[in-house]
């Protein structure tokens, strides 16, 4: 519906009423507004009877001005722009007052406003009132009458020209001459009447069309036109001579006369390359002479020397002059050239000088396969040069040529041929005698005297086996002696040596000599054992064997039900298993080995479930298994489980008083356990009193040292430390233990209780460490059975968690943890961290009356 009907039916129903209820009007209207108050408000809003524009003195700027509008407490402003004949929506303004300003508006073809009247909550009459705005000035811009320039410095000028009726700022479009067509060239802006130009150089001129606009750069489509030349740039004259004056070989001045109006030179440059001159870049300067170095181009250079402007316009016409050093097609070749050779792969070259030579190139070729071939190039100032580590037996060839200081060379040379007969080996002699030096058992140094010729020399090593030499590598040295270490073949060795070039290019013939450590065995004692482990392939020998209480493998114990104290294999107070395949033989290394191997059991049916509080009494659980919860390592779950396997060796024969000789290396990561040797004699009989002695026990890791230690069966110990602080990195000792017995001394007859005085003496690598004396009291028992000492065992032994310091558990989970090897765990397998290697054991028995 309407307004106009919608408002004639409520002037009805208003008339209606004020009949009926006879009430007074205002109250009548108050409830006619609360009902409908947008329509009521709106409707009693009249429109502005009239409406001016005034504009200012500035361009784009006018104001609105009309008449109040009935019952108007606020105004609407809608704008629209004239583009192109239509008027398009451009925004609206509101205010309470009767006037508008407008400012930056330069439309030249004019706008559109609607003036409505509005309640003050900016609810609108529906009509308003409309006036047009043109400011007839955007349209009137003029052009200024006149221009002129004024040249300034070459290149610089300004422009100046008249004012142009109602402009108020000034476009200058500037077009420059190329090849007699003007192209366009950029424009400025400016709100004066001129405008400087600066770096204008371009001879041929420029044109300018300077256009009048209004502030906001509405321009008038007409200009004013003005040619710039400045004819100065066209009078730069050449210069009427130029010389050159040498100095040193490869340098020289140019010089040149003044050319008129030249205010800077232009150097342009040509070298003569096989009779052409060809273009070798410029050079500027604003004085009258250039110096040029390093040309040493023999067939010379070409220059043109322009004259230019302050601003390098320079002129079309040159200056040549040719240059060329006559000094450098004068070098010589050296008349001649010898070799002396000093060590083998060092030689001096010499030659004689070369006519007007200041300098000399050496050119290398190394003779391959009868090839030369290019090996690079040398330069100096003296007639002679130097060369070391040249040791190409098939020799070299030199090419010398004699230079200028600035190295440019003569084309032709002095060739010289060098080969060092020394690097042959058929010139490589034999060494006259050699001889052996033995040390520590398995050690020796082999000596040989020098071979002629000879700077390197080889050592072929052959193990002897059933009699037979058998190949077993070789060594390279450049001295006359060599080492061999953990060599305990009992049948000894074969060497042969060959004098060699530094090339390790060896003779046919050699110096052999056999070597057999054939030293007799230590004064008093008898040979019981002598184990280098050569030719051995497992365990189960005649000389060695497993622990008596051994499981057969990692295997079999995840099988079991029932582990620790009721396994066999079980080491007590430790968290490791003894298995047979944690022992093995090295055939490469003719080695013992005993590892700990670690195994993650998480999950499987080996791991049983043990209660938290059984876990962290830090002692093994009743399964027999590590538990690591979350916080001990970085492992996925609530915790994970571990099996660890050990390995244990025992010699097959025991022996009682003498000595023991054992060579061991440690590997890998050991961390977490105590590695022992023992030479143990279990029991006193009849009383339980034995003893045992540890040659070399530690706990690897936490500062525990290593332990040379006698202690009886009934908790007496004796011992002492000493450092060794490799407890990580591999390492090796040789441990001597010589064991003594004193007399058996009766001390109460009575009882006859008896003293008993055992004295044991250790060495390491050699050198003497320690003497302990342990005495034990004995007593017969009621049968007066004789007293005697069990013969000893050698034993080897690896246990993990054994005599850590505090919490075993926690450390040996951080151990883990901390090893690189859990995504190898994570894979089920049965994983090595470290290993014992025992390289040769040898024992002897005194022999009592």
């Amino acid at each position: 519906m309407k307004l106009n009907n919608l408002l004639s039916i409520i002037s009805k129903i208003h008339t209606s009423l004020k009949s009926i209820l006879n009430i007074r009007k205002h109250l009548t209207y108050s409830l006619y507004l609360f009902l409908f108050p947008g329509i009521i408000q709106a409707a009693t809003i009249g429109t502005s009877p009239s409406a001016t524009v005034t504009y200012n003195n500035s361009l784009g700027s006018f104001t609105l001005n009309w008449q109040a509008a009935t019952n108007a407490e606020k105004y609407r402003i809608t704008e629209y722009i004239n583009q192109d004949g239509n008027y398009k929506w451009n925004g609206e303004k509101y205010t309470t007052t009767l006037t508008f300003n407008y400012n930056n508006h330069t439309n030249k073809d004019g706008y559109r406003y609607h003036i409505y009247g509005c309640t003050i909550n900016t609810v609108c009459a529906s009509t308003n009132r409309t006036i047009y705005v043109k400011d007839q000035r955007l349209s009137t811009v003029g052009t200024p009458p006149s221009a002129t320039v004024t040249y300034t410095s070459v290149g610089s000028f300004t422009l100046n020209w008249q004012a142009a009726t109602n402009a108020e700022k000034y476009r200058i479009t500037e077009y420059i001459n190329q090849d007699g067509n003007y192209k366009w060239n950029g424009e400025k802006y400016t709100t004066t009447l001129t405008f400087n130009y600066n770096n204008h150089t371009n001879k041929d001129g420029y044109r300018y069309h300077i256009y009048g606009c209004t502030i906001d750069t509405v321009c008038a489509s007409t200009n004013r036109t003005i040619y710039v030349k400045d004819q100065r740039l066209s009078a730069v004259g050449t210069p009427p001579s130029a010389t050159v004056t040498y100095t040193s070989v490869g340098s020289f001045t140019l010089n040149w006369q003044a050319a008129s109006n030249a205010e800077k030179y232009r150097i342009t440059e040509y070298i003569n390359q096989d009779g052409s001159y060809k273009w070798n870049g410029e050079k500027y300067t604003t004085t009258l002479t250039f110096n040029y170095n390093n040309h040493t181009n023999k067939d010379g250079y070409r220059y043109h020397i322009y004259g230019c402007t302050i601003d390098t316009v320079c002129a079309s016409t040159n200056k040549t002059i040719y240059v060329k050093d006559q000094r450098l097609s004068a070098i010589g070749t050296p008349s001649s050239a010898t070799v002396t050779y000093t060590s083998i792969g060092s030689f001096t070259l010499d030659w004689q000088a070369a006519s007007n030579a200041e300098k000399y190139r050496i050119t290398e070729y190394i003779n391959q396969d009868g090839n030369y071939e290019w090996n690079g190039e040398k330069y100096t100032t003296t007639l002679t040069f130097n060369y070391n580590g040249h040791t190409n037996k098939d020799g070299y060839r030199y090419h010398i040529y004699g230079c200028t200081v600035d190295t440019v060379c003569a084309s032709t040379n002095k060739t010289i041929y060098v080969k060092d007969p020394r690097l042959s080996a058929s010139a490589i002699g034999t060494p006259a005698n050699a001889s052996v030096v033995y040390k520590d058992i398995g050690s020796f140094t082999l000596n040989w005297d020098p071979a002629s010729n000879a700077e390197k020399y080889r050592i072929t090593e052959y193990i002897i086996q059933d009699g037979n030499p058998i190949w077993n590598g070789e060594k390279y040295t450049n001295t006359l002696t060599f080492n061999y270490n953990f060599h305990y073949n009992s049948e000894g060795y074969r060497y042969h040596i060959y004098g060699c070039t530094i090339n390790t290019d060896c003779a046919s013939t050699n110096k052999t000599i056999d070597v057999k450590d054939e030293r007799p065995q230590p004064d008093g004692y008898t040979s019981i054992l002598s184990d280098d482990f050569t030719g051995v392939s497992e365990l189960e020998l005649q000389k060695w064997k497993h622990r008596d209480k051994v499981c057969e493998s990692v295997t079999a114990i995840e099988q079991m039900t029932n582990r620790r104290d009721e396994q066999v294999c079980w080491r007590n107070k430790t968290f490791g298993y003894f298995t047979k395949d944690a022992v093995a033989i090295d055939t490469e290394d003719n080695t013992l080995v005993l590892k700990f191997n670690v195994k993650d059991v998480t999950n499987t049916a080996a791991s049983t479930v043990i209660a938290n509080s059984e876990i962290l009494e830090g002692t093994p659980p009743e399964d027999g298994l590590l538990h690591c919860f979350a916080d001990d390592i970085s492992q996925t779950g609530d915790k994970r489980t571990y099996l660890l396997t050990q390995g244990y060796a025992i010699s097959q024969q025991s022996f009682k008083y003498g000595q023991v000789i054992a060579n061991v290396s440690y590997t890998g990561n050991l961390l977490g356990t105590q590695v022992g040797i023992w030479v143990d004699s279990d029991w006193a009989k009849p009383t339980s009193v034995g003893q045992e002695i540890d040659l070399d026990e530690y706990v690897q890791g936490y500062g525990t040292e290593h332990n040379f230690t006698v202690h009886t069966h009934d908790n007496r110990r004796l011992g002492y430390g000493y450092n060794d602080k490799q407890k990580i990195a591999t390492h090796a000792h040789t441990y001597t233990l010589n064991w003594q017995q004193d007399v058996l001394v009766p001390v109460e007859p009575e009882t006859e209780t008896f003293e008993l005085t055992d004295q044991y003496t250790l060495f390491v690598d050699g050198a003497f460490k320690k003497t302990i004396n342990h005495t034990s009291l004995l007593q017969t028992d009621t049968a007066k059975a004789p007293i005697t000492i069990d013969w000893a065992f050698i034993k080897f032994s690896i246990e993990a968690g054994k005599s850590f310091k505090n919490d075993n558990r926690t450390k040996l989970c951080s151990i883990i943890n901390n090893s690189g090897k859990l995504d190898e765990l994570n894979t089920g397998a049965n994983v090595t961290f470290g290993q014992m290697n025992i390289h040769f054991v040898k024992a002897y028995m005194e022999q009592l009356p």
